[in-house]
């Protein structure tokens, strides 16, 4: 039998507690820069991905209406009154997507024999990295700054 003047106890101590979170904050600055790491790719996948779909948009629409050619709107690619088919996502459409802006230029000439895509992070470093463009060729490229032309300096996307 134990002696009156001992008592148990339960629970943790003080130094247990500071031990548990000192263990967990440790873990915390380890995994939190992959998590932000595989954010922006996540979010750069999203943007290359948004490109591509904007480039074969724009060859249906410019096959479908020979007469206008390519279009500098990304809401003609989503209008359900040109085609109960829209061609893009009224989400996309809207030119925000997944921390990128997406913006179509260089329409010249009737028809429209050629166009611009540029997609920019919103947040630079926070929503992505890199910038995106493309143009009639169809071929995606990237830059690390912001993008405004295709250029044969823009490496292609693999």
């Amino acid at each position: 039998m134990l002696p009156a003047s001992h008592k148990e106890t339960y629970g943790f101590s003080l130094t247990d507690v500071l031990i548990i979170v000192a263990v967990i904050v440790v873990i915390g600055t380890l995994v939190m820069p992959r998590l932000l790491r595989s954010g922006l790719a996540a979010g750069e996948a999203s943007a290359m991905d948004s490109v591509r779909l904007i480039n074969t948009a724009e060859i249906t629409y410019a096959s479908r209406y020979p007469d206008r050619g390519f279009t500098c709107a990304l809401s003609a690619l989503a209008d359900k009154s040109n085609s109960p088919d829209p061609l893009l996502d009224p989400a996309l459409a809207a030119r925000t997507k997944n921390g990128y802006h997406f913006l179509l230029s260089n329409c010249n000439g009737t028809p429209a024999t050629s166009y611009l895509l540029v997609a920019v992070p919103t947040v630079p470093n926070q929503t992505g990295v890199r910038s995106f463009c493309s143009d009639q060729t169809g071929i995606v490229r990237y830059t690390a700054d912001s993008a405004t032309s295709c250029t044969a300096n823009s490496r292609p996307v693999e």
